[in-house]
């Protein structure tokens, strides 16, 4: 049986140390191990040495990845001179008399350049050298015109503010705002409605003609027997014409819309994607019982004999730091584990002053490790932590694996609190690193408020001997019982509970990892091979309905 994967994300996107690169490398793993499991991979040209790298060491003659060999030049370019951050400036008369010309110019540059998109979306390099060229064009036209405006602007504003009485200028302003008001009222919901930047519709138009040429590889592939999207954002996908199974992780987008608006400018555009993927999709898949009846069948109306829930394995990080054939193995261990995030600390941390100088051989301190998104529930995780440490007196290190910037709100907490020194981020560490401090982690903890399936951070930690506490969700009751329950799940909506199982699993760590010892040993009888098989006999079962 040959199987193929379609994955289509962005530019920008990352996949080789992300908890869904490391799921979906564990999955092909999986089917690899099978009897008959062949896998082809099609990816976008700018995930190719990514994809490549965390299938590092995959047979050649069981795994194939295939891309176009050549990256547009326009995300090319994206990438090394536009995708940068700008300064908050403030906004005075000027900045907002800039502000104005630059969303009329912006609105005549878009409506001339969107004829533009196909050929500077083009990965061929003389036809947006063209574009290029044409569009400077234009601009250098349109230059003269602007200037005389703005200064024409600049000069009524100058007369009218020293010929106009201060009366006048009240009347005037009292005037302009009940028609504000009265136009909002009429229509603003229309004129509330934000244009995305020209770059971002270059980029999505890129991504999706992307997406177009590997569902054309895909139609041309007759002997792959079917095709396999590991999330349900790309729409392109239904145009492969071969039995296709998409996998539903979660919808966090719908759980947490506002959070999500808030912090993912595209958010309303992927949502709108995934629900197109899902309405033209067949089959499904889904992590848990939950994820599938209550999100996909419930909130999609997606037949539920068209789902087929496929848990998760226990992740083991063991493998990455294990030494062998010593006289004591686990002191062996402790100790490459201190130096693996010793070394790091020196070579890869010197941005961050207090966190290159810090020596953590011998510091205690919390783990957790995920990307920060809305449903992580990161503030709240912080505001517990304070508790335990001020209040509880409760002297570990809190270290998140997150990326700071895409939490402003956690960022200003910390400031404010002063917990600078007490809250570290170890953002984008490798899978051995990120498993040497697990191993060396006091306790594992984990706020979520939702999650597709079962946490991984349990099975990472316990892997390594590390024990967990978590949030009580749904996700996670499923599988822990009431009276352990009871010493490792904390309420994710109140601090004070989350500082309360700080402290007891700080005092009680060996009595803690003792009793998590059986749900992790029963989750450990299901294997990564369990769960390519499952994969592979539902394939079997849609190709044969077929």
């Amino acid at each position: 049986m040959k199987i193929g994967i379609f994955i289509a994300y962005p530019p920008k996107s990352e996949l080789s140390n992300q908890g869904l690169g490391r799921l979906l490398r564990s999955i092909v793993a999986g089917i690899n191990e099978s009897e008959s499991g062949q896998v082809v991979l099609l990816c976008p040209s700018w995930l190719q040495e990514d994809v490549r790298n965390l299938f590092h060491g995959f047979p050649s003659d069981r795994f194939q990845v295939i891309s176009k060999s050549k990256i547009p030049l326009i995300v090319r370019l994206w990438e090394r001179f536009f995708a940068r951050r700008t300064k908050t400036k403030k906004s005075g008369r000027l900045t907002r008399l800039k502000a104005a010309l630059s969303r009329l110019l912006t609105k005549l540059v878009m409506a001339v350049g969107r004829s533009f998109v196909w050929m500077m979306s083009s990965d061929n390099d003389f036809w947006f050298l063209a574009s290029s060229v044409i569009l400077l064009t234009i601009a250098a036209t349109l230059a003269p015109v602007a200037l005389l405006a703005a200064l024409g602007i600049a000069v009524v504003y100058t007369t009218a503010r020293f010929a106009i009485a201060h009366r006048v200028q009240q009347r005037l302003a009292a005037f302009r705002s009940r028609a504000r008001k009265a136009i909002e009222r009429k229509v603003g919901s229309f004129l509330q409605r934000k244009l995305p930047p020209f770059g971002q519709i270059v980029l999505r138009e890129v991504t999706r003609r992307e997406s177009l040429y590997l569902v054309r590889r895909a139609n041309s592939m007759t002997d792959v027997d079917v095709w396999y999207s590991p999330t349900v954002f790309w729409p392109e996908f239904n145009e492969i014409r071969a039995s296709r199974v998409q996998a539903f992780p979660d919808m966090l987008i719908s759980q947490f819309p506002t959070a999500f608006a808030l912090t993912i400018k595209d958010a309303p555009y992927i949502y709108k994607r995934a629900k197109e993927a899902i309405a033209g999709g067949i089959y499904f898949t889904a992590y848990s019982t939950l994820t599938a009846e209550r999100d996909l069948s419930g909130q999609f109306s997606i037949p539920l004999d068209r789902i087929s829930v496929i848990p998760h394995a226990a992740m083991d990080l063991a493998p990455h730091i294990s030494i062998k054939g010593t006289l004591d193995d686990k002191y062996a261990r402790d100790q490459f584990a201190k130096n693996l995030i010793d070394g790091y600390r020196l070579t890869s941390w010197q941005n961050n002053e207090y966190l290159s100088n810090i020596d953590l051989k011998d510091v205690s301190f919390i783990l957790y490790a995920s990307q920060f998104r809305p449903n992580k529930n990161i503030l709240n995780l912080v505001k517990g932590y304070e508790i335990a440490l001020r209040k509880k007196f409760v002297y570990s290190k809190l270290i998140l694996t997150g990326n700071i910037s895409h939490a402003p709100d956690v960022e200003a907490y910390i400031k404010e609190h002063r917990l600078q020194y007490d809250v570290l981020f170890a953002y984008d560490v490798p899978d051995q690193v990120l498993a040497a401090l697990y191993a060396r982690a006091s306790l594992v903890v984990n706020p979520t408020l939702y999650e597709g399936g079962f946490p991984f951070t349990f099975s990472e930690g316990m892997s390594v001997g590390t024990p967990s506490i978590m949030s009580r969700i749904p996700q996670v009751t499923e599988l822990v019982s009431s009276d352990l329950a009871g010493v490792m799940l904390f309420n994710p909506l109140a601090p004070e509970d989350i500082a309360a199982k700080i402290a007891w699993g700080l005092k009680n760590r060996d009595r803690l990892r003792e009793l998590q010892t059986p749900l992790y040993n029963e989750m450990r009888n299901r294997s990564w091979s369990d769960v390519g098989r499952d994969h592979v006999n539902l394939f079997r079962r849609i190709i044969a309905a077929a």
